[in-house]
């Protein structure tokens, strides 16, 4: 999770001053992000975190790319459940649900809840070694309390994939998460509403 990421998006999105003064955007410390995160709720509507979080997300060039690039030229002229189908194929599990909404379940652990945390790229890759099983027997750390809106950037990466392969463009509707002690898999599901 990117903080100037999420600046930038704001400012994109014409924020009040007075919300992004708010912020602690300069830093990089895992505690700010949190914090950052906690606030969101506070500050901002629904809409309006879920329209910074279409903005976010990494992989969104590359090989990962790439093979999006590649997926929808070979299904390019699909309808769109012939394209949805096909993506079952290539390991990914879009799916078309009955209000013409497009979801997709994500499996992101095989660990307890700092499994579950740490499975989001950006957090272990910039910030892992802040958070370890250790803070949260200590009690320093308690992870069921984080906002599970921190996927919010996993949720743009997908959105961008899913645009690009299924040649429809999308709009974050839904974050839903588990994090009830005892999976031994956690899901994540983005659910996105096709904008006309």
């Amino acid at each position: 999770m990117n903080l100037k990421a999420i600046e930038k998006a704001m400012r994109k999105l014409k924020l009040p001053d007075e919300v992004l003064a708010q912020m602690n955007f300069d830093s990089m410390e895992s505690a700010a992000i949190l914090a950052l995160l906690s606030k969101l709720p506070e500050l901002l509507s629904e809409k309006q975190r879920y329209a910074i979080y279409d903005q976010l997300g990494c992989c969104k060039t590359g090989k990962y790319d790439a093979a999006s690039k590649a997926f929808a030229k070979e299904h390019a002229g699909q309808p769109l459940t012939a394209r949805i189908t096909a993506m079952h194929h290539e390991g990914d599990a879009p799916y078309l649900n009955e209000d013409g909404t497009i979801g997709i379940t994500v499996r992101c652990a095989v660990d307890e809840l700092l499994g579950t945390f740490l499975s989001c790229h950006c957090i272990r890759r910039s910030h892992g070694k802040v958070f370890t099983q250790e803070l949260v027997e200590r009690g320093e750390m308690d992870f069921a309390a984080i906002s599970q809106e921190y996927c919010g950037c996993c949720s743009g990466h997908w959105r961008h994939h899913l645009q690009r392969r299924l040649g429809v463009k999308l709009h974050l509707k839904k974050i839903g998460a588990s994090l009830r002690t005892g999976d031994t898999v956690r899901m994540r599901e983005f659910v996105y509403e096709i904008v006309e």
